[in-house]
């Protein structure tokens, strides 16, 4: 039974997993469709309120303005990564929803790189945790 439930969470750990990163970039290809596109700059570098890896895990905080609003906050595609990885006051494109400009990702190639893992860690979790389903019901 305990295997059953273990293997179940790795399961809807990989579903979450896939399902995250394909959302991530769904966005990211529909605001560089549909979105604007401005200059942003990295303000801070944060850990994530709710991580597991808090104490390594880090996210950019990104700032940008439109006419006399100011923006701020973590883009919708940001994977957390180690804190060398962003540095401040680098300078990104960022692609922002028009009717909500607080919705926006980071044009950043590793962004996609990173949902790429992640999609594939999320496909691997499900496979490996079928395959263990298959063999604890034979």
């Amino acid at each position: 039974m305990t295997d059953f439930i273990s293997t179940s969470v790795l399961f809807i750990t990989g579903v979450y997993t896939i399902y995250s990163a394909l959302s991530k970039f769904l966005l990211y290809v529909e605001l560089k469709k549909n979105g604007q596109k401005t200059i942003g700059k990295i303000i801070d570098i944060k850990n994530p309120e709710v991580s597991i890896l808090s104490d390594i895990s880090f996210v950019p905080i990104i700032s940008f303005s439109l006419g006399q609003n100011k923006y701020s906050g973590i883009p919708k595609n940001a994977i957390s990564s180690n804190p060398t990885f962003y540095k401040k006051e680098q300078i990104y494109d960022i692609y922002y929803q028009i009717e909500n400009p607080n919705i926006f990702v980071i044009d950043k190639n590793s962004e996609g790189i990173g949902l790429l893992f992640l999609f594939t860690f999320g496909i691997a979790l499900c496979y490996e945790s079928i395959k263990i389903m298959l063999t604890i019901n034979n």
